[in-house]
């Protein structure tokens, strides 16, 4: 075939080109929605599992057609940071064999994306990835509330308190979490009795403010772990023996 008939097949296929590739591009925003139903949905599903399941396959798979589509991301990494994940997977130019890799991969591609960077703050459990979510966006209580685990963890419970006592996370008490770290920063400094008032308080929150989907029931059991914990503390152990056996932590 000569060069000009080469030119002139290239020129009818382009439009055709074009097309598909603007569809496969118009499809990613579609596909971030789907993914944002499944995770709003995983809120009232009487099987949450099964939604899990579904927002990792369906964020797995758009991710092929959509490297750094933000809700896919977040998708993936959220399902998978609760266990729900199914690893090694294999995007573009990228094999990622656990849900710590996938969450540093997320965060590299989109940097400014709070609720991915508080998913690798979780995963990796340290105060200086911890410290780069809430910088991204104070006003986004999961980023608080995984700092200040993380400087319960670093052994500056006191600090944590003041995080957790500013105005802005007082408005979101309803927010999983808040007063789990408290209590659990408390207990750090010797305060059993008042721990346990602040496990009560988890324990009966509606988390009516929550921004990040979670399992309802593993949400209840953590907090009953929690509460078991500082009446064992506050050497009530009759109270703490009523409750259920100690399980699995989500991430905080």
């Amino acid at each position: 075939m000569s060069t000009r008939n080469c030119i002139a097949g290239l020129l009818l296929l382009s439009p055709l080109l074009t097309i598909t590739v603007s569809s496969l591009a118009a499809d990613c925003p579609r596909l971030e929605r789907d993914v944002a139903l499944h995770l709003e949905s995983s809120r009232v599903a009487a099987e949450q599992e099964g939604v899990f399941e579904d927002v990792f396959e369906a964020s797995r798979s758009g991710l092929e057609q959509c490297p750094n589509a933000e809700t896919l991301w977040y998708g993936l990494i959220r399902a998978g940071e609760l266990g729900f994940g199914q690893f090694p997977i294999s995007i573009p130019s990228r094999r990622i064999l656990d849900e710590v890799e996938a969450a540093s991969e997320a965060a590299s591609r989109i940097p400014r994306s709070v609720r991915i960077a508080t998913v690798l703050a979780r995963q990796q459990k340290t105060l200086d990835s911890a410290r780069t979510a809430f910088a991204i966006n104070p006003a986004y209580v999961p980023a608080r509330v995984a700092l200040a685990a993380a400087l319960v963890r670093s052994g500056h419970p006191s600090e944590a308190i003041e995080l957790l006592r500013e105005k802005k996370a007082r408005a979101h008490d309803a927010v999983r979490g808040v007063h789990e770290t408290r209590a659990q920063a408390l207990l750090a400094l010797g305060f059993p009795a008042k721990a346990v008032v602040e496990a009560r308080r988890e324990l009966r929150s509606t988390w009516a403010d929550e921004s990040e989907p979670f399992p309802v029931a593993a949400a209840r059991r953590e907090a009953e772990e929690m509460l078991r914990r500082a009446l064992i503390a506050d050497r009530r152990g009759n109270e703490a023996a009523r409750l259920v056996s100690p399980v699995m932590a989500l991430p905080r």
